[in-house]
Formats: C-alpha cells, sequence, structure tokens
C-alpha cells in the first residue's frame, strides 16, 4: 500500500481518489476493483485490457506477463492474463490485448511472446503450426522450413534430413530417393549422376555396384555375358 498524502511536499503520490472539490484532506478513497487511479485523480480510471488491477490503493495497472494477454478491461486478478496457447504469440512483450498465429517456418509452444523461435533444422513448420513436424524421407528441411523440399536427383535424403547428401558412385538416386540404389551388373553410376547407365559396347562390370566399366578381353565368345558379345555373336546368340 503506498502513501496517499505526503503532507511535507502537500502532493497526492497516487493509489486513491477524492471526488471533494477544494478539500485539502487526505484521499481517503482506495481505487475501486478493476479500476487505477494516478495522482490527483478525483475518480477511478478503468483497468485497460492487457492489464489487470487488483482491490487497493493502485495508481497504475499491473501489466499482463509476456506470453499472456487480457481481451477485457476492468480485470481484477492476474489469472484473468490468459496464457498463449501453441502455434500462438502475444503481440508484444508485456500488456498483450490478443495473440497471433505462429508465422509459417517459425514454432511458438505455449507462452510465446514472439516468433524468433525458428524451425529446427529436420522438421519443418507450417503457418499456426502446434508442433514441430518431422521432415519425411525423401526431402530435407533447412532452419526455417514451412514446407519439406523434394531430394534433387543424384542425392537421397533419409529421414528427419536438414540436408541432402550426394549419391556416391555405384548408386543410383532419382529424385525424392531416402535410400541409394545399387547399380546392376553391367551397369555404371559416377558420383552424384543420380542415374545407372548401361555400359556401353565392348565394356562390362564384375559385380554390381560399379562406378566405371571394365574393357571386355578380346574374342570371349559370351564369357563375360551379352556386353562382351559382337553384333555377329549377338546374331549367333540369338538365333541359336
Amino acid at each position: 500500500m503506498s502513501i496517499i498524502w505526503n503532507r511535507c511536499t502537500n502532493t497526492i503520490i497516487g493509489g486513491c481518489f477524492n471526488n471533494f472539490a477544494g478539500t485539502t484532506s487526505d484521499c481517503q478513497n482506495p481505487c475501486f476493483p478493476g479500476k487505477f487511479c494516478p495522482p490527483g485523480s478525483s475518480l477511478p480510471l478503468d483497468c485497460p485490457a492487457g492489464n489487470y488491477c487488483p482491490r487497493g490503493y493502485l495508481s497504475n495497472p499491473v501489466p499482463c506477463p509476456p506470453g499472456k494477454y487480457n481481451q477485457l478491461p476492468n480485470s481484477i486478478y492476474d489469472f484473468d492474463c490468459i496464457q498463449s496457447s501453441p502455434g500462438t504469440y502475444c503481440n508484444s512483450n508485456i500488456s498483450a490485448t490478443g495473440f497471433l498465429p505462429c508465422p509459417a517456418g517459425n514454432f511458438c509452444p505455449a507462452e510465446s511472446f514472439d516468433f524468433e523461435n525458428a524451425c529446427p533444422s529436420g522438421s519443418y513448420c507450417p503457418f499456426a503450426t502446434t508442433q514441430l513436424l518431422n521432415c519425411p524421407k525423401g526431402s530435407y528441411c533447412p532452419i526455417s522450413s514451412s514446407t519439406p523440399t523434394l531430394c534433387p536427383s543424384g542425392s537421397y535424403c533419409p529421414a528427419n534430413s536438414g540436408n541432402f547428401i550426394s549419391c556416391q558412385g555405384g548408386y543410383q538416386c532419382p529424385s525424392g530417393t531416402f535410400e541409394p540404389i545399387l547399380c546392376l551388373k553391367n551397369t555404371f553410376a559416377l558420383p552424384q549422376s543420380g542415374i545407372c547407365t548401361p555400359c556401353p559396347s565392348g565394356q562390362f562390370t564384375k559385380e554390381e555396384g560399379a562406378n566405371s566399366c571394365i574393357v571386355c578381353p578380346t574374342s570371349k565368345w559370351n564369357a563375360e555375358g551379352w556386353y562382351c558379345m559382337s553384333e555377329i555373336e549377338k546374331g549367333i546368340f540369338i538365333v541359336g
């Protein structure tokens, strides 16, 4: 409770009102609940939205704390200040009168008073999301993502990826790949190429997952498979 009248300086500190014109007596009327009384008040003033005003000698409204808001004037209790729910934030640090939806690419937990919580890498945050969403496999989500980004050709993206990973030689990675695909025998793939290519005529591979082809030995009738057969040998092989 504050001092009402300072006899030394003949000034009213505040927290009460005096509606008797011309009186010099002490101000004896404490502010009403839901009201506040600045110094020299003749009548109580309404407690503004975004604040609360408990009963007593109150010279200034009590602001709602950060992350809480109050849309109604003349509030009395601190529990009249409502916590912002997940997916929303209060529109100012203190004395907030409302809340706003969390912008896309950001995350707003309960009782947020700003939207500076950038969506973390490996997750994405749509407009007004109430929770972090895991980046799906076949896509990647850098920081502040509002939607997943499809993994590009020549790369792969496991679940919860914050960035794509380059496909290594001997594997193919079409767009949207979450796990590299091993190249079949007699095909090859250069690093980051994203596609398995058949060996050119006269070349072959000894096993799967090759990043290059080997030149066929001379005159090896069907010894290394179809890719090492000459056109004449292929014709004979088909006819036979």
